[in-house]
């Protein structure tokens, strides 16, 4: 039974997939024009809004100490777990997030 679902479970996925994805019909499409990239408007309005929530004075100041506490520190030392280093990095990954957001809220 468990096999069957999971089979049925996959075809829904695949269908939901193809209905989603444009498929090219001809040479018609590699001909066309091609078309402006639109962003997400939600993505667009989170990168303001986090733009906005550093833009302050006190904003800036946690963005430095975010920076300098987590960026600006070694990720692994030789001779501990890997893991660790891993887990930094998924730290910094959030900092260069907000910067990177900040970045682009700019450039509109």
């Amino acid at each position: 039974m468990s096999k069957k679902i999971d089979k049925l479970q996959t075809k829904i996925i695949l269908a939901h997939i193809a209905k989603k994805r444009k498929r090219m019909s001809g040479w018609d499409d590699l001909e066309a024009e091609p078309t402006a990239f639109e962003p997400d408007q939600d993505r667009v309005d989170l990168n303001l809004q986090v733009a906005k929530t550093f833009a302050s004075v006190e904003g800036q100041k946690v963005l430095a100490w975010l920076r300098e506490f987590y960026l600006e520190q070694p990720c692994w030392q030789p001779g501990s777990d890997s893991s660790l280093g891993v887990f930094r990095e998924g730290q910094n990954s959030v900092v260069r997030d907000i910067e990177n957001r900040i970045r682009k809220a700019k450039q509109r």
